[in-house]
């Protein structure tokens, strides 16, 4: 009886290590993950406005680069990086999320998700990101992923919204409250992944 407990044992610590192995090789390899576009749609009761990611900064040209941590990939983003036509919406922008104080907005993926839409090659099942936005951090799930392959690298896109109250922000108003900013705000991404 002994024998036959140890024999299990072992038999699923060797099932278990091949679980974990095939796992590994199935993961694919990554070089670099690159935040290649984002696009904030907010909308008042008067009009619509977009926020959308400046290819560079005041001073260089700076790629958004993934990284790794933690079980997760993470996106750092400055909000400096942020821009918008009408710089009075930028700045209300930059005072509604208190960007002094809290510079960047960061998205966070749990890497086994991240895996298995790019192994997938077609529309996927929504993503889960974890998002800190003014010193607050939020799990939303995006309305829709998409993932494309092409020769040497694959894009993964999504749209999701968020809920600026869940974030603890309050909504700006404008002319004695005639202009509201809407709680729901729009998020357009798209990651660029280049494979090994």
């Amino acid at each position: 009886m002994k024998n036959r407990s140890n024999i299990l044992i072992y038999l699923l610590l060797v099932f278990g290590c091949l679980t974990v192995t095939v796992r590994a090789q199935q993961a694919p390899a990554l070089t670099t993950a690159h935040l290649q576009d984002i696009v904030i749609i907010g909308e008042t009761n008067v009009n619509k406005f977009h926020l959308f990611l400046d290819s560079k900064t005041k001073t260089e040209n700076k790629e958004i680069v993934g990284i790794y941590e933690n079980s997760a990939i993470i996106f750092t983003i400055p909000i400096e990086r942020l821009n918008c036509k009408n710089q009075m919406i930028l700045n209300d922008f930059h005072n509604l999320v208190n960007a002094n104080e809290h510079p960047s907005v960061k998205i966070r993926i749990e890497i086994d998700q991240f895996y298995r839409h790019i192994i997938e090659g077609k529309e996927i099942e929504p993503t889960e990101l974890e998002v800190s936005l003014s010193g607050q951090t939020r799990k939303i799930k995006t309305n829709y992923s998409d993932i494309k392959h092409m020769s040497g690298f694959k894009t993964l896109s999504g749209n999701a919204n968020i809920y600026l109250s869940d974030f603890l922000l309050e909504p700006p108003k404008k002319f004695m409250g005639m202009v509201r900013l809407n709680d729901k705000v729009n998020i357009n991404f798209k990651i660029l992944i280049i494979e090994t």
